[in-house]
């Protein structure tokens, strides 16, 4: 029985020191989260795993400024077992901060990257399978790297997250619009062998800058995407409720988008539509060498076509190059555009 303790107790710490690996650090409350999902007392499991830890030297501990707890990285024993005993190429995190006149300083980006770990932590905690910002960035070479990855429970959704918590603009702030973009409409690059499919922006409302000013994350975030998307896309927003610097709660929104080159190409039709002379019940607009109609089929359903008269399709009628429903005449409008876009 001692035998199989001690087994046991070597499998906690490589699972343990392999988090604080694949996060870069963490405090006893995200370990505990990840660790022991379930239990009422995870953070005390933590704390005293911790403890054992740096006993036997496997991580060093920092104390987060403003009282937002204690960091944990690996040593390099630590990073030596892991190493040894699961083969990954594990580093020291002594270098993680600076030390100034025998005093450690934080990084200058620590709030955030407690903000990002700890909503994974409760992700995690309730079913997510998740990929931290910096084990993606050991095994990915892309131009972006999201703040991490998130895999619902069923495995359908894979959410890219972006966590704005730091003013923003100018090219980063494209950057990052641009592959949010990309994300909601199916071109997300692959990360570590997995591809999202639909974005997540956390933002904690009512936050100040340094200067003292109020930064509207979400609004700002959301204007970005608006102007580089193509067409309307869904985004779910992630409302941080705070406790000192983590995450201790939050809320989620999924809602449309209404892509700003979309609108503009509406409005630029407004003027164009007429009734198709050969079927009264549609409405319909030439764009280039294209056709675009709709037209009401019943109640909250109407249908849209986009046909190229110049071709003809396999049944002898103008090529149909794309159709679908829409709940509402404007839908059906933005649907066009969208097309006229692609």
């Amino acid at each position: 029985m001692k035998h199989q303790g001690l087994q046991r107790s070597a499998v906690i710490d490589i699972q343990g020191l392999t988090a604080l690996w694949d996060f870069g650090w963490l405090r006893p409350q995200e370990l505990g989260r990840l660790m022991w999902p379930e239990a009422t007392h995870q953070v005390k499991y933590a704390e005293r795993i911790a403890r054992r830890w740096s006993d036997k030297g496997l991580i060093l501990s920092r104390k987060l400024p403003a009282h937002n707890g204690t960091a944990m990285v690996l040593s390099e024993s630590g990073a030596r077992l892991l190493r040894e005993s699961i083969g990954v190429a594990a580093q020291s995190g002594k270098d993680w901060g600076e030390t100034r006149n025998g005093a450690w300083m934080a990084p200058r980006w620590w709030r955030h990257d407690l903000v990002a770990n700890s909503l994974l932590s409760i992700l995690a905690a309730g079913g997510h399978h998740v990929i931290p910002e910096r084990k993606l960035r050991r095994e990915n070479r892309s131009a972006k790297i999201p703040d991490g990855l998130a895999i619902s429970p069923d495995g359908k959704d894979i959410f890219w997250i972006e966590i704005e918590s730091a003013r923003k603009s100018g090219r980063p702030m494209r950057e990052m619009a641009h592959y949010m973009t990309r994300v909601a409409t199916g071109k997300a690059p692959t990360l570590s062998g997995i591809k999202a499919n639909k974005v997540l922006v956390g933002y904690v409302k009512d936050i100040v800058d340094e200067r003292g000013y109020r930064l509207d994350h979400r609004a700002r975030t959301l204007g970005a995407i608006r102007a580089k998307a193509p067409a309307d896309l869904k985004v779910t927003t992630c409302e941080l409720s705070l406790k000192g610097a983590a995450v201790a709660s939050f809320r989620n929104h999924e809602f449309t988008i209404a892509s700003d080159m979309v609108s503009c190409r509406v409005r630029e039709w407004d003027h164009l539509w007429h009734e198709d002379p050969e079927n009264e019940d549609a409405t319909t607009c030439t764009w280039g060498s294209l056709v675009f109609s709709y037209w009401e089929e019943e109640t909250n359903c109407w249908g849209w076509q986009v046909v190229d008269p110049h071709q003809l399709g396999p049944d002898g009628y103008p090529k149909n190059v794309a159709s679908s429903n829409a709940t509402s005449a404007e839908g059906a409008r933005r649907a066009l555009a969208e097309v006229s876009l692609e």
